[in-house]
């Protein structure tokens, strides 16, 4: 009899929440629309993230063997003006011996143009951001909504979104770099990063011309200063022999004097 009862009362319960339900279902159905609309809402206007990614990695060394003529020309550069040990004598100092003295190799080559090299100064320069930010800083709508803000804002919005691109180190030396980026539309992201890797790779070229010719000219006032010292040294020297000459004069005169008498 308590068996019964108690399935008895069970059921009682059930109809008894069945009957809850229903008399609120009105309010479940409204809270159940709330957040769906939100839902759909935050879906509708959250924009996409497309991710976007290049691989790259240095060049075969093989393509750098048409600059050889310039590696050649900036080992010479970087060679000593004069070895002094393998000069001549100081008497025999001339602008021939300037030009035909011996040079001494220098192991200093930090201008050499080589994969490893290029491919170096290409993750520096992409990395300082700054090619990233002026590339972003063309587009349309990131123009238009930076002249809205200050200076000091401007820089800060440009930083934050120039790190949405970025090169990924990999873990094995052997394995090529990637470049990351994320942005809202495919078109716009893929122009973005293709312009950014363009300019970067310009002023990798501007850098080394300018690595170049900063190395020349160096050489050049150099060369420029050892003339001007050895200019300087051979009037000393040409002043000496004439001083040397007169004075010898001088006494062939007394001596020739001294026998007449």
């Amino acid at each position: 009899m308590e068996e019964i009862n108690k399935n008895y009362t069970g059921e009682i319960d059930l109809i008894a929440t069945l009957k809850l339900i229903w008399s609120k279902k009105i309010k479940i159905l409204l809270i159940t629309f709330l957040v769906s609309l939100i839902g759909f809402a935050y879906l509708f206007f959250t924009p996409d993230i497309y991710k976007f990614s290049a691989t790259i990695s240095p060049p075969k060394s093989d393509y750098f063997l048409k600059y050889k003529y310039i590696n050649d020309t900036i080992i010479d550069i970087d060679k000593p003006i004069l070895d002094m040990n393998n000069s001549t004598s100081k008497m025999e100092l001339d602008f021939k011996s300037i030009t035909e003295a011996k040079f001494s190799t220098s192991k200093t080559n930090h201008h050499l143009i080589n994969n490893d090299k290029i491919f170096s100064m290409f993750i520096e320069e992409f990395n300082d951001y700054n090619e990233v930010k002026k590339i972003l800083k063309s587009e349309p709508l990131i123009k238009l909504s930076l002249n809205k803000l200050n200076k000091k804002e401007q820089d800060q919005k440009l930083a934050g979104l120039a790190k949405l691109m970025f090169i990924k180190t990999p873990e094995n030396p052997s394995d090529p770099y990637t470049i990351h980026f994320k942005w809202n539309n495919v078109k716009t992201g893929k122009m973005l990063l293709s312009n950014s890797v363009d300019l970067t790779l310009l002023n990798v070229k501007k850098r080394i011309k300018s690595n170049l010719l900063e190395t020349v000219n160096a050489r050049k006032i150099k060369i420029n200063r050892i003339i001007e010292q050895k200019e300087l040294y051979l009037k000393l020297e040409i002043l000496k022999q004439i001083d040397d000459i007169r004075k010898k004069i001088i006494i062939l005169d007394e001596q020739s004097n001294i026998a007449r008498e």
